[in-house]
């Protein structure tokens, strides 16, 4: 507010904001899938990705946390198992690769039928991807197959950001 004498500035807490994103989209064998308590998409052999899209809060101060979920199917996933994530981002009038990031080889471990997370908050640090009003694209890949028949189901990825 403004008066003749006095100026006034309301700067709103910093607080944040919890969103979970599902995996609609799927590429070569992926298909749904189930462990009997929990649905998402199966990653069953090498180069089988998942993903989403979403664009950053327009109020975006950082990203605090960000993890992906997964869950087994009755057969514990050793570390021979492993999955890339690969994040893009821009704007309006961007070409869709303008800034990109990922984390390359972690393992998908989990015991049978348990559910398991991993930090995955530095697929997101690459300069400019944490920017207001971006739209992302989050890429899961199953980067290495190991044992067969241990494949995980990929249930979301939650992100936890900072806003003013």
């Amino acid at each position: 507010g403004l008066s003749t004498n006095e100026v006034y500035i309301d700067i709103p807490p910093l607080r944040v904001v919890h969103e979970s994103y599902s995996f609609p989209y799927l590429e070569a064998n992926t298909s749904n899938d189930v462990d009997g308590d929990f649905m998402g998409k199966g990653l069953p052999t090498v180069a089988d990705a998942v993903g989403f899209s979403f664009e950053m809060p327009r109020n975006l101060i950082k990203i605090e946390e960000a993890r992906l979920w997964w869950c087994g199917t009755g057969t514990a996933l050793d570390t021979s198992d492993t999955y890339t994530i690969d994040v893009s981002g821009g704007i309006d009038d961007e070409t869709t690769t303008a800034t990109y990031g990922g984390i390359t080889a972690a393992a998908l471990t989990v015991a049978a039928n348990d559910l398991a997370v991993a930090d995955v908050t530095a697929a997101f640090d690459e300069t400019g991807l944490q920017k207001p009003g971006n739209v992302t694209a989050v890429d899961v890949n199953k980067a290495a197959e190991g044992s067969g028949g241990d494949d995980p189901i990929m249930l979301c990825v939650s992100i936890v950001f900072v806003v003013c």
